[in-house]
């Protein structure tokens, strides 16, 4: 018995998937969205299913909500959220948030609201009904998006609410279950519910990044196996969700969330092309997979008499939803757009939103998992479909005319030309090859004639094309030409540092991020703007953490470490910065000599870059004269990563020419890859200068007993700080004096009522904070470092210690003191 359920199990699985591969090619040849065409299909399966034997076995497989929320969703939100663009995310975060958590409590308390009134439910299966009937699923549109060229926003905001819009439904679907269970609605289980929404909403985001993040620091142990990072992936995607629903309690659709988005961002460089590229066609052919049998099985689970037998309520319910709908997406849009930060959402983005909150899986699953002995269940799981099969056979269909008819599927005037230059480009290169193929004997001279003749003229047809779209387009247009260009090229210039090892990950994914905020500023201006610091938000959060971290214990060794590597980091920043400043000021002449764009346009750009190119000079120039010793070994540390990408890239060409057989080649992969990850776990170690030799140039010091001098060695601390951290605040009780061994500070001084300003810069081998050491007095000034810092810190606790062994040191002090009381300093430091 169990061996004919397998059986039947596997047929009906198989069938239905070659039932998704001929409805895929059938539908190509239709303007049905594939998504919307299964759940057709589905429906005339599951009706002639009783009159046909034939496709008996294919509705054998039952959309139970088990298998949508174990074996479905894990993949389908695991796939969009590891393909979603994280920063974008980030970017849109406060829209998407507004829609998915207040815009579905709002949305369930009218769907619950009207229904309560409209139909036969009362108010507690009503609000339960709003919940899940809140979901969206935008599964259908997001292909359609692609395929008619929507504005990439567009898909960020629309797939980012639904991905956070079904953990709030699934979540609030739970909690108002509980309370329906318990009987009473009072405002101590309002507030529970309340605290409960958030631990389990943030439990699950922190459960899935975790683990996600696990996954990523598990990558090196795969050898960059395509096989084993898929299974491993895989795996991450549904113990996320499994964790974190059936043992922590929390969101499961948070914890995938979570996952997919941490392995999708930081994953981006930390895996090497080719898995990268296996990864992504992987989830995507997974996905293909859930969604064709999901659809399926949506379209084999509706009964079309039991809708006909509630017609009433289901109507209600599709008209009480779109008026939902409208209120939240048209009501809380507009008040998302005063956040600060906020890029306005314009109306007729707002129109898309609206139209395109489908209902699926979720709803469905939710609706399905109510116990047979729910009240009115089968009242429930009409109208949910009902909802279900009205979406997405209206909005699904008119999606693409929408997009089209509202104008935002029409690329702008400088994408055209950019697009029309890149064909430009290669038929030109095609002709090039023809006419060196008709050099060779053994083709026909009149084949290769023909073909020159064929793309010649397709090449004077885009040149005629260009020029009309210049002289139709205006100066501001061309210009965006030129920029977009140069960022371009900026962009390319970045990754190939990268994959050369000359910069790091975390520094090539700041230079990506600047390039793309500025991009899309060029969407709406006449250039990108400024060369801002742009960090992805990971980045952010580790600074933040270690920025807690240095005011809690500054003297830390894991701070300290952080900070090195950081000041590494901006030496790698500008280093790279210079380098593709220099390419774009090379090369956007001869590409815009190629557009046929007027040349002040260009040198306008070209002059943006080679200031920057200058800037970024001046500051390696800097980082070398305070810290000589780091940029030796940033540049020596470089070198050997350069070394080692040419020695993997030779071990490859010589296994694939074989030239060395295959083990030999995966020993020495195995080796190489060793190091470079010990290269990249391992900070820039540099020489530093010896508290030795910086005592020797501190005044006070200089009179101490051999002995004396040996103490205070002993009790130095070394601390690293970044440019415009602040070391010492006004104001602040004394526990530290700070000697300064490379860098810059700036003594600020403000005294009440007047703005602050600065009062001195010292350098290296002086110091400060003795007075407050001394007197115990509040701080007299800020001290802020100027550029990155090498500090030696003494302690109080450390000073009174030497002092009390060392009486010299204490006179010393006090002599010092006196003398900058006394005004005999040109610097005043407390």
């Amino acid at each position: 018995m169990h061996h004919d359920t397998v059986v039947t199990a596997v047929i009906a699985i198989v069938g239905l998937l070659l039932v998704a591969v001929a409805a895929a090619i059938g539908l190509k040849r239709t303007n049905l969205p594939y998504t919307v065409g299964l759940v057709i299909v589905g429906i005339a399966i599951g009706t002639l299913s009783d009159s046909f034997q034939l496709f008996g076995p294919l509705t054998e497989l039952t959309l139970s909500p088990e298998i949508i929320l174990f074996v479905f969703l894990p993949t389908l939100i695991f796939e969009s959220a590891f393909n979603l663009d994280s920063r974008l995310l980030a970017k849109n975060l406060a829209p998407v948030l507004t829609l998915a958590a207040p815009g579905l409590l709002i949305s369930t308390g009218i769907v619950g609201a009207l229904l309560a009134w409209l139909t036969p439910l009362s108010i507690g299966p009503a609000l339960l009904f709003g919940a899940l009937a809140s979901a969206t699923d935008p599964v259908a549109v997001i292909a359609l998006f692609k395929e008619v060229g929507a504005p990439k926003r567009l898909t960020i905001l629309v797939e980012g609410e639904s991905l956070f819009n079904d953990a709030t439904a699934i979540v609030l679907f739970g909690i108002i279950l509980s309370v329906l269970a318990g009987g009473a609605f009072t405002a101590a289980t309002l507030g529970d519910g309340v605290i409960k929404f958030f631990v389990v909403f943030l439990g699950g985001l922190a459960v899935g990044a975790i683990i996600g993040y696990l996954m990523i620091r598990s990558i090196a142990l795969a050898d960059d196996d395509p096989l084993v990072e898929v299974a491993l992936s895989t795996v991450v995607a549904y113990a996320a969700f499994i964790v974190a629903d059936h043992y922590l309690h929390v969101s499961g659709v948070m914890a995938t969330v979570g996952a997919g988005l941490v392995i999708g961002t930081i994953g981006s460089t930390r895996f090497v092309p080719e898995v990268q590229h296996y990864l992504h066609q992987f989830w995507e052919y997974a996905g293909f997979v859930a969604n064709s049998l999901i659809f399926l099985m949506v379209g084999i689970t509706v009964k079309l008499g039991v809708l006909a037998e509630h017609i009433q309520p289901v109507l209600w319910t599709i008209l009480v939803a779109l008026v939902a709908r409208a209120l939240v997406v048209f009501g809380l849009v507009p008040v998302a757009n005063h956040f600060p930060g906020v890029e306005p959402i314009s109306r007729r983005v707002q129109v898309v939103l609206y139209w395109g909150g489908l209902r699926g899986a979720v709803a469905l699953a939710l609706v399905l998992s109510l116990p047979e002995s729910f009240p009115q269940r089968d009242l429930l799981i009409a109208m949910a479909v009902g909802l279900v099969l009205f979406t997405l056979l209206t909005g699904g269909p008119t999606m693409a005319p929408l997009i089209k008819a509202l104008g935002l599927a029409k690329p702008s005037v400088f994408e055209q030309i950019a697009h029309q230059q890149a064909a430009l480009a290669a038929k030109a290169e095609a002709v090039e090859q023809l006419q060196k193929l008709g050099t060779s004997s053994h083709f026909s001279s009149r084949l290769v004639a023909d073909l020159n003749d064929e793309y010649t003229d397709r090449v004077t047809t885009i040149e005629t094309e260009l020029r009309e779209l210049r002289r139709s387009s205006s100066p501001s247009d061309l210009k965006r030409t030129v920029w977009s260009e140069a960022l371009t090229i900026e962009r390319h210039a970045y990754r190939e540092l990268f994959e050369r090892g000359v910069i790091s990950e975390p520094v090539f994914r700041e230079l990506e991020l600047s390039v793309d905020l500025r991009r899309d500023h060029l969407k709406e201006a006449d250039t990108p703007g400024e060369m801002v610091a742009a960090q992805p938000i990971e980045v952010r959060v580790t600074a933040w953490l270690f920025t807690v971290l240095g005011r809690v214990s500054p003297r830390s060794k894991l701070v300290r470490r952080h900070r090195l590597r950081a000041l590494a980091a901006e030496y790698e920043h500008e280093t790279a910065v210079l380098s593709a400043a220099g390419r774009v000021v090379e090369q956007i002449r001869g590409l815009s000599e190629l557009s046929g764009i007027e040349p002040a346009l260009a040198d306008e750009c070209r002059s943006w870059y080679a200031a920057a190119s200058e800037r970024a000079m001046a500051s390696i120039d800097g980082i070398a004269e305070h810290f000589p010793e780091y940029v030796e070994a940033v540049q020596r540390q470089t070198a050997r990563r350069i070394a080692l990408d040419a020695e993997a890239d030779a071990i490859t060409h010589l296994a694939r020419g074989g030239g060395i057989p295959e083990t030999v080649a995966r020993d020495a992969r195995k080796a190489v890859e060793a190091e470079q990850r010990r290269l990249q776990r391992r900070p820039v170690a540099a020489r530093e200068p010896s508290p030795e030799e910086l005592l020797a140039r501190v005044p006070f010091f200089q009179g101490l007993s051999e002995s004396d001098f040996a103490r205070v060695v002993d009790a130095l601390v070394p601390r690293t700080v970044l440019p415009d951290e602040q070391i010492i605040r006004q104001g602040e009780r004394g526990t530290s004096l700070f000697l300064i061994s490379r860098g810059v500070v700036a003594v600020v001084v403000a005294p009440p009522g007047e703005k602050p300003k600065r009062v001195a810069a010292l350098h290296a081998g002086e110091f400060f904070g003795e007075m407050a050491l001394l007197t115990n007095d509040p701080r007299t000034a800020t001290v802020q470092a100027v550029t990155a810092c090498q500090l030696y810190e003494l302690s109080s606790k450390d000073v009174d210690g030497i002092c009390e062994h060392c009486p010299g040191v204490r006179e010393a002090l006090v002599r010092a003191y006196q003398e900058r009381r006394g005004g005999r300093r040109s610097s005043v430091v407390s």
